[in-house]
């Protein structure tokens, strides 16, 4: 019988710590509150405690296993910005030029002007992120220290892209189990609707960041906003003042921004096939 691998039970650890301190978190918030929707106000200090549960384990196994330096090294990786300029451009650009195109090759009709829209999803995207999604939002600043800082960095070498993408992305979904409950969450669908295609979702991003975190040079910085791109632009994606969506079901809406988180991974794969020299140096 061969007992787990160092690497592997670091991971196995970080899982245990990451869902266990944000579903006790979120538990004791959904007895505290009556939560009924995502941004109850009431709800929202557990729900931003327990986002940063990833963070927190990743500190913990690091320090455990790596002492002082790993810690050192880790958190080094916030402050990682020097990258090639194509970098930043497929960060910030990316995910919302090609939600802008995919909406309007849809024939969805927007209730502001496009160019409005065109605007404020790409070149104040940064801002936005910073912003909306950073500073006051919920899931880059608390998770990616985990998903990307801990979980990539050990399974990079363990296989392909892909293998470690669906590892993430699978573990990523579950982690927000408990708050599945809540029904804007799941965008109104049922819950045997909304698990696969979420978690499909996320290890499309999952695999998406695999090449930025390679391309970067593990770069906590690129992770930490491309995710606040990511959240920032679905939101309003499903914006009814943005778009008309009375003619598109729930479902329809979501595997249509399921689309377009598959181009945007495709996307990623194809630069680096072609331009798979691109370093953060």
């Amino acid at each position: 019988m061969h007992s787990a691998s160092p690497s592997r039970l670091q991971l196995m650890m970080f899982v245990i710590v990451a869902y266990a301190f944000a579903w006790v978190t979120w538990s004791v918030g959904f007895i505290q509150s009556n939560v009924s929707q995502l941004s109850d106000t009431a709800f929202a200090p557990y729900l931003l405690a327990g986002s940063f549960a990833p963070t927190m384990a990743a500190l913990i196994i690091t320090a455990m296993y790596g002492g002082v330096t790993a810690i050192r090294d880790l958190l080094h990786r916030l402050l990682r910005i020097r990258m090639h300029w194509h970098i930043y451009l497929f960060i910030f650009t990316a995910f919302p030029a090609i939600s802008i195109a995919v909406y309007v090759m849809l024939g969805i009709p927007n209730t502001i002007p496009l160019w409005q829209i065109a605007i404020t999803l790409l070149p104040v995207a940064p801002l936005n992120a910073l912003i909306g999604g950073i500073i006051f939002g919920y899931g880059p600043l608390g998770e990616e220290m985990g998903w990307r800082g801990f979980m990539q960095e050990r399974l990079r070498h363990r296989g392909q892209r892909m293998w470690s993408a669906l590892i993430i992305g699978v573990i990523w979904s579950l982690w927000h189990a408990p708050l599945f409950q809540i029904d804007d969450f799941r965008l109104g669908l049922d819950y045997g609707t909304f698990f696969p295609l979420y978690t499909l979702s996320l290890v499309l991003t999952s695999f998406t960041m695999a090449h930025l975190w390679r391309w970067s040079g593990g770069s906590l910085f690129a992770a930490i906003f491309f995710h606040a791109i990511i959240n920032t632009t679905t939101s309003k994606l499903t914006d009814s003042t943005w778009w008309d969506l009375r003619t598109r079901t729930n479902l329809e809406l979501y595997i249509t921004v399921l689309v377009i988180f598959a181009l945007t991974a495709l996307l990623a794969e194809i630069l680096h096939r072609t331009y798979g020299r691109i370093t953060h140096g």
